[in-house]
C-alpha cells in the first residue's frame, strides 16, 4: 500500500497515493486549497470544449456558493471585463494556492457578448462562471453556450447553508441590463445585473487531466 511521508515540512508522495484528475468520475468532489482550506469541487465535465482546448481538461466547480456578489457595476450585461470577470481573474484567482495556479493557465469556452451583441463567440479566461446551459437548463431569452455538465443537482446551489441564486456568465439575449442566475427555486431566471444583493459568486476552471490529486483525502498535490 502507498504511504506519504513528511519531509522538511513538505509533502513527499508516493505515487500510488494518488490519482490522476482524470481517473475521478464526473460528479465526484475533489478539494483545492482556497486561501489556505482544502474547498470541495465538483468534477464537471472532463475533456472540456476539446474543439478549443484540445484534449484532456477537466472542468471543476465550487460545490458551494463563494459569496454574493454583483454581477457588473453598470447596468450593461457584457460579461467580458464586467465586475464579477475582473474579480475571478484576480482577487479570487488569488486565493488558490500557487499549485491550483500552476496547473490552471486559461480556458476558452462559449460566451454572448450582451448588450445587443447576441452572437456565441468564444472567450479565455484562467476563472470564469458557467452558462445557464451548463448548468443543465435551456430558457428562451438564453444561447446555448456550451453543453451541459454530465452531472445533475447544480441548481439550486447553497451558501451558508442556504439556497440562493448564482449568477451565469449568460446574458438575457431580450434584454441589455439583465444576466441569467441558477434559480435558488430551481431551474433557470434572470436578474437585474445593478442588483447586488441578490446573486452570487460560484467559480469555475479546468485543470489538466494529469493533475494529482492526494488519494485518501482528494486534495489536489500537483
Amino acid at each position: 500500500m502507498g504511504h506519504v511521508t513528511v519531509v522538511g515540512g513538505c509533502r513527499a508522495t508516493n505515487p500510488s497515493a494518488d490519482i490522476l484528475l482524470g481517473n475521478i468520475a464526473e460528479g465526484q468532489i475533489v478539494k483545492i486549497n482556497e486561501n489556505g482550506t482544502p474547498t470541495e469541487f465538483y468534477v464537471a465535465k472532463h475533456n472540456y470544449e476539446p474543439s478549443l482546448n484540445g484534449a484532456g481538461r477537466t472542468c471543476v466547480i465550487r460545490k458551494l456558493l463563494y459569496d454574493y456578489r454583483q454581477w457588473n457595476n453598470t447596468a450593461v450585461n457584457t460579461y467580458a471585463n464586467s465586475s464579477i470577470d475582473v474579480w475571478l481573474n484576480g482577487p479570487y484567482k488569488d486565493l488558490l494556492d500557487s499549485t491550483a495556479r500552476g496547473l490552471i493557465g486559461t480556458t476558452k469556452f462559449y460566451f454572448t457578448p450582451g448588450n445587443a451583441n447576441m452572437t456565441v463567440r468564444t472567450l479565455e479566461r484562467a476563472v470564469f462562471l458557467a452558462s445557464i446551459a451548463e448548468l443543465g437548463t435551456s430558457p428562451t431569452y438564453a444561447n446555448v453556450e456550451g453543453s451541459a455538465f454530465a452531472m445533475g443537482g447544480l441548481i439550486p446551489a447553497t451558501i451558508n447553508g442556504n439556497a440562493e441564486n448564482q449568477w451565469t456568465r449568460s446574458p438575457d439575449i431580450s434584454d441589455t441590463a439583465n444576466a441569467c442566475i441558477g434559480s435558488f427555486l430551481g431551474g433557470g431566471g434572470i436578474l437585474e445585473v445593478i442588483r447586488t444583493d441578490q446573486g452570487c459568486s460560484r467559480p469555475c476552471f479546468t485543470l489538466p487531466s494529469t493533475a494529482k490529486f492526494d488519494r485518501r483525502t482528494l486534495l489536489l498535490v500537483g
